[in-house]
């Protein structure tokens, strides 16, 4: 990470935690989660004829499958908001 080595790291104990904080970097879980509402809100800005809209907006009758997980993007959405 930004030309420290990982045997650096290592051997003189700095944790990744440390060195993010010490490059002023976000971490992998904030820069995700910022992405994903960033794109949110690109597709609810769009109109209701393009597909990536009508894809996030549609509602499907028929339940999923058993063994099929049940977390959608939508719910994964609702997570990093209340994140």
């Amino acid at each position: 990470m930004c030309g420290v080595k990982l045997w650096h790291q290592w051997r003189h104990g700095i944790r990744n935690t440390e060195l993010r904080r010490r490059l002023k970097m976000e971490s992998l879980d904030q820069l995700v989660a910022a992405r994903k509402l960033r794109w949110a809100g690109h597709v609810a800005r769009m109109g209701h004829e393009r597909l990536p809209r009508r894809f996030l907006t549609s509602w499907i009758r028929n339940p999923r499958p058993h063994g099929r997980p049940q977390f959608t993007y939508g719910h994964s959405l609702n997570k990093t908001l209340e994140w």
